[in-house]
């Protein structure tokens, strides 16, 4: 409460993050009844995050708990924050998306993605600016079309954005 109350103080947005170690829905629900317990109802201007991970180069609880498991645990956790009238996130990073969480089963919680590289390595962020790609590759067909026709466009196009959607399925799995 003190940390909350002396960053609204300083002008600062408040939200929280929660490391996660749930093995099931169960857990995941009573963790989040844990972090409500604890707001009492303040106002956040921020979101209460979810972080399911797994502990690395030791023993931990959730070292057999599945993807499919971690996703519907986190689905559970997000859904009773809303629940209390908070808004819920997803913290991720690229291994996660791809290999753990079910991204498709979670469209309803914004990701905050964690990527410690100069450029974006998520599926996730190219499926985001998929609209934004249609353009560039429109743009890209155009500038190396031979011809200024539609059909040779789309010719020069469709294989281009094929490959990008291709990238992204492949990334994924």
């Amino acid at each position: 409460e003190q940390n909350l109350e002396n960053a609204r103080k300083a002008g600062i947005d408040v939200g929280v993050y929660f490391f996660s170690q749930a093995v099931n829905e169960e857990e995941a629900k009573e963790e989040a009844d844990f972090v409500l317990e604890h707001l009492k109802g303040q106002e956040l201007q921020m979101p209460v995050v979810y972080d399911p991970e797994h502990i690395l180069e030791d023993e931990a609880r959730t070292d057999d708990v599945t993807g499919e498991q971690f996703t519907r645990n986190a689905k559970v956790f997000c859904k009773e924050i809303e629940e209390a009238g908070y808004d819920a996130m997803i913290y991720s990073n690229m291994l996660w998306e791809a290999y753990e969480l079910d991204l498709e089963k979670l469209l309803d919680y914004p990701v905050w993605y964690a990527d410690y590289e100069e450029l974006p390595q998520t599926p996730s962020f190219f499926r985001q600016y998929r609209k934004h790609a249609v353009v560039i590759l429109l743009v890209l067909s155009a500038l190396i079309t031979p011809s200024g026709d539609p059909f040779t466009l789309m010719v020069v196009f469709l294989p281009i954005y094929l490959l990008y959607e291709l990238g992204i399925k492949f990334s994924r799995d």
